[in-house]
Order: structure tokens, then sequence, then C-alpha cells
């Protein structure tokens, strides 16, 4: 049960590396972290999808990901140490974590793209591309014209 645990501590570790630095990446990219300002994400950007859903499906603990062996063995262990409550209440974490990945894919990677989101992305785009500051203004027809484009290759939000 010991190893188990310890198993299970390393893989929650890198799962939720995985997800910060994906979150992160959004947020830097698209200029917000909340959930209601983001979405369509899934046609947008599809290795960060990837990279969600990877590290989601391992920490709730579905096959053929870390987080599946990590959890069997944890409930296995509780299960040999006489501890069928503990068993229990993995599972029913794994469950709520299951409900909450949902509910994020829903949300941010599934849902309707926000057009504000689209210009703020754009503006971000423009800085890092011209090297701007926060403070220094950035064109509007710019923004524009790279809004059209992303329309253009993703469709409308």
């Amino acid at each position: 049960a010991l190893t188990a645990a310890i198993a299970y501590m390393i893989h929650h570790m890198l799962s939720k590396g995985a997800l910060l630095l994906t979150s992160g990446a959004i947020e830097d990219t698209y200029g917000t972290g909340r959930l209601d300002e983001l979405g369509g994400l899934r046609t947008r950007e599809p290795l960060i999808t990837a990279a969600f859903v990877v590290g989601a499906l391992s920490l709730v603990g579905l096959p053929p990901f870390s987080g599946f062996v990590a959890k069997v063995a944890v409930v296995l262990g509780a299960a040999d140490a006489g501890q069928p409550l503990v068993a229990v209440v993995v599972l029913a974490v794994s469950a709520l974590a299951l409900v909450a990945v949902l509910l994020i894919w829903a949300a941010v990677f599934n849902g309707r793209r926000h057009a504000r989101v689209e210009h703020a992305a754009a503006a971000l785009r423009i800085r890092r591309r011209e090297g701007l500051f926060d403070d220094e203004p950035v064109d509007e027809a710019a923004i524009e014209r790279e809004v059209n484009e992303a329309l253009e290759r993703h469709g409308p939000a």
C-alpha cells in the first residue's frame, strides 16, 4: 500500500503539473483563465487540447493512462490493509474528478468561442510578434486583420 501511495503521488504531481502548464499556456495566449470567457479551443489549439486530455484522463485514472495503474494499486492496497472505506473514497473522488474534467472540456475546449477573446488573443499575438510592451498601443486595424485571419482559419466565433 505504501509503494502504491508513493507511485500515485508521483503520478499525481506529474499530471497536475501538465494541467497547470496547459492552463498557463491558455491564459498566456488568450489573456484570461476564466472558463466562462474561453471556448472552442478544441479546433483552435489541437496541441493544448491533446495535453489537456492526456493530463486530465491520467488524473482521473482512466486506462491506459498512468493514473489507472496508480489508482488500482492504491485501491488494492487499501483492500489488502482491511480499509475498504479508503478504497471507496478513492473511487468516489475519481468519479468527481471525471465530472470536473468533463465540465472543463464542455466549457473551454468544446464550447462556443467568444469574439472578445479572439480580439484579446489577436492583440497578444501582435504584441509578441512586434516586441511591444504591455503599455504600448497596438494598431486597431492590425488587430482587426489578425482577428479576420483567425476567423477565416477557424470559423466564426
